[in-house]
């Protein structure tokens, strides 16, 4: 059998690779928030990506001000999303710009 020499995908730039874990955020917690809506609460298996996507954004993630803002910036975002992936993607991106003029104005 021969090896297949396809050349690789490229690699996401930096944002791409933060919207995207954004977005898998966004969709995780609608989705668990959902169950907890319906009485399903005694789920353990949510995956918090959000030490993940501060430490990307290059913000301490146990810094209490700033995994605050994020928390509480995420659950506004999650409260008007549909179930329409697009819109999961448009959230995504505007959290994303919310979350670097956080960021700029923290640092400045």
């Amino acid at each position: 059998m021969k090896p297949i020499h396809q050349p690789l995908p490229d690699l996401p730039t930096p944002q791409e690779l933060l919207c995207a874990l954004i977005r898998e955020d966004l969709r995780s917690h609608r989705f668990f928030t959902g169950l907890r809506k319906l009485g399903i609460d005694d789920v353990y298996h949510q995956a918090d990506l959000s030490s993940l996507i501060l430490t990307y954004a290059r913000l301490h993630p146990d810094n209490e001000t700033v995994s605050e803002f994020y928390f509480n910036l995420r659950d506004k975002h999650i409260e008007k999303l549909s179930p329409q992936r697009s819109e999961l993607v448009t959230a995504a991106a505007r959290l994303y710009e919310e979350l670097m003029a956080f960021k700029a104005q923290y640092e400045a």
